[in-house]
């Protein structure tokens, strides 16, 4: 598990540069499979609604989502958890 903090910049999609400039914090789960001694496969998980809140694409009124409090909660679980 690991925490990203970054700036959107350089964003790939058009439809993000509203976004650029904008501090995001998000949470990873990456799982890596070996065989043989080597890297077989990777999956990257991550939260994509809680990246669109913080770029204000996405109102998370009413939605099951949540902003960097999540990303910030992985690194201390004794934080308060979101009311959905």
């Amino acid at each position: 598990m690991l925490r990203v903090s970054m700036r959107a910049a350089n964003l790939v999609s058009n439809a993000l540069e509203y976004g650029a400039g904008k501090p995001v914090e998000v949470a990873f789960v990456v799982v890596v499979g070996f065989k043989d001694g080597k890297i077989s496969h990777e999956h990257i998980y991550w939260d994509q609604a809680c990246v669109l809140v913080q770029l204000g694409l996405l109102d998370p009124a009413g939605l099951p989502v949540s902003g960097p409090e999540s990303a910030r909660k992985v690194l201390d679980p004794r934080l308060p958890t979101r009311r959905m």
